[in-house]
């Protein structure tokens, strides 16, 4: 009886094997389409996050305000700096239209802002909040124009040729963001 299921088991095991084979191929074949598939994706995002990057215009460029609190905030042209983790510049209080400006240190194409406001308090101050450009420094521009709350605002417009961009409250307030980036 022991020979006999010995037999039959070494029978079945000749018989499963082909079987057993394809069965590894497949599981090998997948496993190469799911990595290359993440490998594909983690490509796409790290090109997208590079051709971002490139058409990124205000890392790196200076900027003023209008006024200063004086308390907190970065240097420009920092936008991320040690223990402020609520806005990156604050202007005095009570600014008559506050002001953010950036020198874009040469004519660059200009085509969309992100606007990240405060983020602990006092979403209200930044509005109603235009974004301006200018060749001269002297004439500007408006190309946006933000009147509801917002935590986070893209704002996208025609292609504009500037020098120089400016977010400004369009009243008496006090204007601080925690980022701005600046894209062709």
């Amino acid at each position: 009886m022991r020979e006999l299921a010995s037999t039959l088991l070494a029978k079945f095991d000749e018989r499963s094997a082909p079987l057993k084979s394809v069965r590894a191929q497949r599981t090998r074949r997948l496993v190469l389409l799911v990595l290359l598939v993440l490998g594909f994706a983690e490509v796409v995002v790290w090109v997208n996050a590079a051709r971002q990057q490139q058409n990124e215009l205000s890392a790196g460029k200076s900027w003023r305000l209008s006024s200063n609190y004086g308390l907190g905030g970065c240097s420009s042209p920092e936008q991320e700096c040690p223990g402020n983790t609520g806005y990156f510049f604050h202007t005095g209080e009570n600014d008559h239209s506050p002001w953010i400006e950036f020198d874009l240190a040469t004519l660059q194409q200009v085509s969309s802002v992100r606007v990240e406001n405060r983020q602990d308090c006092c979403f209200e101050r930044a509005l109603p909040l235009a974004i301006e450009v200018s060749l001269d420094h002297k004439r500007w521009q408006e190309v946006a124009r933000r009147d509801a709350e917002f935590s986070s605002w893209h704002a996208s417009f025609e292609p504009v040729q500037a020098r120089w961009l400016r977010l400004r409250v369009l009243k008496r307030s006090t204007l601080h963001l925690h980022s701005v980036r600046i894209y062709r």
